[in-house]
């Protein structure tokens, strides 16, 4: 475990509860206004496209509407915030941006609503009072331009001078700080604008009530306060009000284009976030609301609109839109669906939120612990144990060190099976691909000996064979390399041995997990065939992760059917074969029967089904009959039911006893997608896609369905976000168009 220099001092830091946490606390959310992302990671692709499609809405007249899908906690929030920072940060030009959260009322998307949202939001972020002295400044610029006599008017009985308004044209938040010491200098200044509107119309395209109210708004004086409430859609000032869509509509025009007279070349960046709030019991008219108010938005210019939510929020738009108006939307609109992040990316992460907190103290671990308490291969597993939610993530963490300090005492969690043994939730023993591919690594680690390796698999299957054989009466007998003849077969398991010896089937499971070697040596493979060669036995099966020497054929042909799998175990399988060898040390207790039948199949063996194929035909090994003993009194015990159906223990039911009873074909339980890295996903989802190509379109809906029925591919609720960012990327990939809930290829 952790060992260095001034690791008490570091610790002493770590536990203290006055020390700020390293992680966020719940809810961890980043909020453009409260809480925006200091940094962000592996989203550059994302980034460039939304700044491309804000680009393009400055340069050209058409509103640009995004679209970016996700699950919660993804990062959603957290790329559009970053996007606006790195803009503001990389230039002068000020963009003015609007976030709101979707509220999941209908009337949030009425048009004088949305403005009311929209100006409120940009009154608290101060960016109608930028506007107003920028404006002001541009129309003190413009008189001078014009060659107008400002000291003889406006500023007549001030002190200003000629550096004043230097400074002003160069930096109009010198304007606000001297007409805030001089009073009534701005109803001079509107004043002088009343004055001289006809000859300057032309060279401001704003509606004078606009702007006379907006200026107002900041002038110091007793009128300020109601004309602020008049821009942001609340009463009248001066005849401007925003009581109807039309008003509101006129109002955001000239709110873009004075934008872009006073701060040069911008676009109005809109942001409506957690649009998931809209599948309420409003779904309908949410989204009805929402289309319509989108169509109004779009005949606007300069303007560029992000949507950000669920799958499952956009599935509900495209629901509840009708076909041409799906199409409408589809027209000016750039989906975006993101991803979670790979393991490593996240460890980035939180490497930066200890490094943040580290560079606040006078000690911290060393470079080579810079994850102090926890190792990166335990914060990937924890990572993976939230279905890759980030935020959960660092939620997680933040509950830890809380935990550490409550206790006083810091556990380290190192490595991936420390993290297993203490980050792990979840119940069931399927595995993801994350850790597929530590137990491949840790079966496969060098400093094993093959032998040993071989041997911990071995013992692994045998027990399991046990466990089963508890509950599943057709398994009659297990036993460890018994002695047949002159061989010591791995695993031997006999089969009905309840049902009379006639009935009896011998089978042999051969385990060999080698690191080193290309194949399985010709002469254990020669061995083994020889257990069916000589009719000792009625099966063999290799549980193996490399090819044997000698193919079945090289067996008589007619015992080809005898002999069970002999191609080497894949990567899922290997992974399993690793994980029966740590079940106890991993979940603190044995497999239970089914979980033991369960993982048997997943390295290969599927007793139930190989049981019915040796049951079907005839015994290779030759059976004893015991001789015959006189009848005693025992057996005339009313005989019970054996209680095997199916392959399975069940209650024993009321006399008549039971006939004999027949293992029948076992359920086929589809393969579930947290089994399935993304490539074999992208594959199962193109042959899908392939399938439905000669139609029109095909529904999202449709192939989620073909992906578990065709496929084998179960997705789960909290999955479908991660498989419908791969079905969009091969959809691209492919050069057909997608929305939320269809694929058009024509």
């Amino acid at each position: 475990m952790f060992k260095f220099k001034n690791l008490e001092e570091v610790e002493s830091i770590l536990l203290d509860p006055e020390q700020p946490n390293p992680f966020p606390a719940p809810p961890a959310a980043v909020n453009f206004h409260n809480n925006p992302p200091q940094f962000i990671c592996g989203r550059a692709e994302e980034i460039q496209i939304i700044k491309k499609e804000i680009r393009n809405s400055i340069k050209f007249k058409e509103p640009k509407l995004i679209k970016v899908f996700g699950k919660q906690g993804i990062g959603k929030s957290t790329l559009v915030c970053w996007v606006y920072k790195e803009i503001m940060e990389n230039s002068e030009i000020i963009h003015p941006m609007v976030f709101l959260n979707a509220s999941g009322q209908p009337e949030g998307f009425h048009f004088v609503n949305f403005y009311c949202q929209i100006f409120s939001q940009l009154e608290q972020d101060q960016v109608l009072e930028k506007l107003a002295y920028h404006s002001i400044t541009r129309f003190i610029q413009l008189l001078i331009e014009k060659g107008g006599k400002l000291e003889n008017s406006v500023f007549k009985d001030t002190p200003i001078t000629n550096d004043i308004l230097d400074k002003i044209k160069k930096d109009p938040n010198e304007l606000k700080s001297f007409l805030a010491d001089q009073g009534t200098l701005v109803i001079k200044i509107i004043d002088l604008y009343k004055k001289v509107i006809n000859f300057i119309r032309a060279d401001i395209p704003v509606n004078p009530e606009f702007l006379v109210t907006l200026w107002n708004a900041f002038s110091f004086t007793a009128r300020a306060f109601d004309a602020l409430n008049a821009i942001k859609g609340i009463g009248e000032f001066e005849g401007f009000h925003v009581r109807i869509a039309s008003d509101a509509k006129q109002a955001f025009i000239d709110f873009i284009n004075l934008c872009r007279w006073s701060f040069g070349d911008v676009s109005v960046i809109i942001v409506i976030d957690h649009l998931e709030s809209c599948t309420n019991e409003n779904k309908s008219d949410n989204f009805s609301n929402l289309f319509s108010l989108l169509l109004e938005l779009r005949q606007l210019t300069h303007l560029c609109i992000i949507l950000s939510g669920t799958m499952d929020a956009f599935v509900a738009l495209d629901e509840v839109l009708q076909e041409d108006q799906k199409l409408q939307l589809d027209n000016w609109s750039r989906m975006i669906t993101l991803s979670s992040l790979e393991p490593e990316l996240v460890v980035d992460v939180i490497k930066a939120y200890l490094s943040r907190f580290w560079s606040q103290q006078n000690h911290e671990p060393p470079h080579e612990y810079s994850f102090f308490p926890f190792g990166p291969n335990s914060l990937m597993y924890l990572y993976d144990t939230t279905n890759k939610d980030l935020r959960r993530t660092l939620i997680r963490l933040h509950e830890i060190i809380n935990s550490f300090r409550k206790k006083q005492e810091i556990e380290g969690v190192e490595s991936f099976f420390d993290g297993m043994r203490k980050f792990r939730t979840r119940k069931d023993i399927t595995l993801t691909v994350l850790e597929q591919k530590y137990f491949v690594e840790e079966i496969l680690k060098s400093e094993t000996q093959d032998k040993e390796r071989s041997t911990k698999v071995e013992m692994a299957v045998f027990n399991l064979f046990k466990i089963a054989k508890s509950k599943y009466e057709f398994i009659s007998d297990v036993k460890h390399e018994p002695k047949i003849k002159k061989l010591k077969p791995d695993v031997f398991v006999e089969l009905f041995g309840n049902l009379g010896l006639d009935k009896i089937r011998k089978l042999v499971f051969e385990v060999k997990i080698y690191r080193k070697g290309d194949e399985i040596p010709k002469s254990e493979v020669t061995k083994t065939l020889s257990l069916l060669n000589d009719h000792l036995v009625d099966y063999v099966h290799w549980v193996t992760n490399k090819p044997l020497s000698l193919a079945k054929y090289n067996l008589n042909v007619n015992l080809h059917e005898y002999l069970g799998r002999t191609k080497p175990l894949e990567h899922r399988e290997l992974a399993y074969a690793s994980l029966v060898t740590h079940f106890n040390e991993i979940f603190g207790r044995e497999p239970t029967p089914d979980e033991a039948i369960e993982l048997l199949e997943k390295i290969g063996i599927d007793i139930l089904t190989i049981s019915e194929e040796v049951k079907a035909r005839s015994s290779l090994s030759v059976v004893k009959k015991k001789p015959k003993r006189i009848p005693t009194l025992i057996d005339f015990k009313p005989s019970e039911p054996t209680g095997i159906e199916q392959g399975i223990a069940v209650k024993k039911p009321v006399p008549p006893p039971v006939p004999t009873p027949v293992i029948t074909s076992k359920k086929q339980v589809p393969v579930q997608v947290i089994e399935t890295d993304k490539n074999e996903i992208a594959s199962k989802i193109k042959k899908v896609i392939k399938k439905h190509s000669n139609k029109t379109r095909v529904y999202i809906k449709t192939v989620f369905k073909d992906l578990s029925e065709k496929q084998g591919l179960r997705v789960k609720e909290d999955e479908k976000d991660d498989v419908f960012q791969v079905i969009h990327q091969v959809v691209n990939e492919l050069g057909y168009r997608m929305t939320a809930s269809t694929i058009s290829f024509k």
